[in-house]
């Protein structure tokens, strides 16, 4: 799936996970700071992926054969600058996880369970707010829903290759587009039930 086809999906489990614990404990702002963290979230993944936006964002869009290289370095740092002030785990573990992704090919340790137990880890030490830990992840696991949809699939049980997929559409294709736009039209829908009730 392209990158805007993850956001919108990422904001559609984000509006879903606000629906379905819609038991009135959470206020506005929590609920939309939860929807953009989903948001945002659901293009982690793709940090593996030297043309994505967060693999350009977070290496300041430098020539491809640089990227690994600078989020390496990002990530040591991180890990470094942990230890060194005895910071919290969740920075040295993000930092981890930076570096892994700078270095694996696409659809692999980021699409994989053992990727979804690490930024489970970090998230959850991270995000003092438990609400905002589980919009973090309903974002995450959105863009492997998603992918999972396509034809190359998802390794569920990476370091095993073997491509997990719910369908067969392919990136950058008509269904894609539908998937896309069907994705922000729930969104919206999501959102007007939100503020009606």
């Amino acid at each position: 799936m392209t990158g805007k086809t993850h956001l919108s999906v990422g904001a559609l489990f984000g509006v879903g996970y606000a629906t379905v614990n819609g038991d009135g404990s959470q206020d506005w702002l929590t609920i939309c700071i939860g929807i953009a963290v989903a948001t945002l979230s659901s293009m982690l993944p793709d940090l593996d992926h030297k043309g994505s936006y967060i693999s350009k964002y977070v290496t300041l869009n430098l020539k491809t054969r640089y990227r690994a290289i600078f989020a390496s370095l990002i990530g040591f740092l991180l890990i470094a600058a942990c230890f060194y002030f005895n910071g919290p785990l969740w920075i040295a573990l993000t930092g981890l996880y930076v570096v892994i992704a700078a270095y694996v090919p696409h659809r692999s340790f980021t699409h994989s369970l053992m990727g979804v137990g690490l930024v489970g880890m970090i998230s959850f030490l991270a995000l003092p707010n438990q609400v905002y830990f589980e919009y973090f992840m309903a974002g995450y696991l959105s863009h492997l829903f998603a992918d999972a949809l396509t034809v190359s699939g998802i390794p569920l049980f990476w370091p095993n290759k073997t491509g997990f997929r719910l369908a067969r559409i392919k990136t950058n294709t008509r269904w894609d587009i539908i998937i896309r736009y069907v994705s922000g039209i729930f969104t919206v829908i999501g959102l007007g039930y939100l503020v009606l009730h």
